[in-house]
């Protein structure tokens, strides 16, 4: 009996270490994601595996489907990030004597 060539032979501490690998990523990425966008973190893990579930459907390649999909994450994120309003310029100069008028 032979496997197929394209099927990776990988024990199993090998896998848990590569699934243990993936895990820490992904938490890393979505916590950043969260604190960049001022979102909730299960907000974007949801949002984040909706998107790579999405991806994964249509996709023929999947190596790039976590970056595709943390991509349209940002994009999807990035209307509702808060900006400060921007402050418009002031005179910072005291005013002279002679702006004053003197009232009758």
């Amino acid at each position: 009996m032979s496997l197929p060539v394209d099927v990776p032979i990988l024990n199993l501490p090998e896998e848990r270490a590569v699934l243990l690998r993936h895990h820490e990523n992904r938490h890393v990425i979505v916590k950043d994601l969260a604190e960049k966008f001022s979102c909730p973190i299960a907000e974007v893990e949801k949002v984040l595996s909706a998107a790579e579930h999405e991806l994964e459907h249509g996709a023929r390649i999947k190596v790039f489907v976590p970056l595709l999909a943390i991509k349209q994450v940002k994009d999807l994120l990035r209307p509702n990030q808060h900006t400060l309003p921007r402050l418009e310029p002031h005179d910072l100069n005291p005013p002279s004597p002679s702006d004053h008028q003197a009232y009758p």
